[in-house]
């Protein structure tokens, strides 16, 4: 309920997290309708400090949901972040490495070389940081680039 209200109220800032539940919760379909919306209105995400933890849970999704195109879109909005840890906010939560989301969009482009290198630096920005919880994700998507 309090996600739909959040989703009614300003869609450019919520259906990120519609879409990963769904993407998480295996309802593809639903998952997909709601990345195709989004991925429509991309330059629409707010430009605040939002920006890349919409995109950074955008980019999830795409890769979850297996859709090249929108991933190679995510990553071009989110490389202005590479080098930098992507937080909710002002900083209230740590969502890791900008280097994973990125990663996984390789991943799904199929540039496996490419999301090799971001999840690696991903894996030491986390470690360095530290932000345990992050470089668990960190790893657990660099291990399935290496497969």
């Amino acid at each position: 309920p309090a996600l739909r209200t959040r989703l009614a109220e300003d869609p450019d800032r919520w259906a990120f997290a519609s879409v990963v539940a769904l993407a998480r919760l295996g309802r593809t379909d639903e998952a997909r309708a709601v990345l195709d919306l989004h991925d429509t209105r991309l330059s629409q995400v707010p430009h605040d400090l939002s920006r890349p933890a919409v995109l950074t849970y955008l980019a999830e999704a795409a890769h979850l949901l297996g859709d090249a195109q929108a991933a190679g879109r995510v990553h071009d909005a989110l490389l202005p972040w590479d080098g930098h840890h992507v937080v909710l906010g002002a900083g209230a939560v740590c969502l890791g490495s900008a280097a994973r989301p990125l990663g996984l969009c390789r991943l799904t482009t199929g540039d496996v070389d490419a999301a090799t290198a971001y999840l690696e630096r991903a894996v030491a920005d986390d470690d360095a940081l530290p932000a345990p919880a992050a470089a668990v994700w960190s790893r657990t998507w660099l291990a399935a680039a290496l497969r």
